[in-house]
């Protein structure tokens, strides 16, 4: 895992299974502000990473159940792609 694409990638072709990635895609791509441009390819990466946790956020995905305040930081820390601060 060297960060490359899989040599053999699964491409559905099957409308209905296509479906369900398109419509989860287009949350994002709903809820992205304009923005002028990127320098680079990781600020692009990082800023969409970051639209996708607020969207999780508001939707109330991922932090039902048993998840812990850490458990929460670790899955923030990972997609902005910061360092814990706070080791409690």
């Amino acid at each position: 895992d060297d960060g490359l694409l899989h040599p053999d990638p699964v491409h559905y072709v099957t409308k209905h299974l296509q479906q369900g990635i398109e419509s989860d895609h287009f949350r994002v791509k709903k809820n992205m502000p304009k923005i002028g441009g990127f320098q680079s390819f990781n600020t692009a990466r990082r800023t969409i990473a970051g639209f996708e946790a607020m969207l999780w956020l508001r939707k109330g995905f991922g932090f039902s159940g048993g998840w812990t305040v850490n458990d929460q930081n670790d899955l923030l820390a990972r997609l902005f792609g910061l360092q814990k601060v706070n080791k409690a």
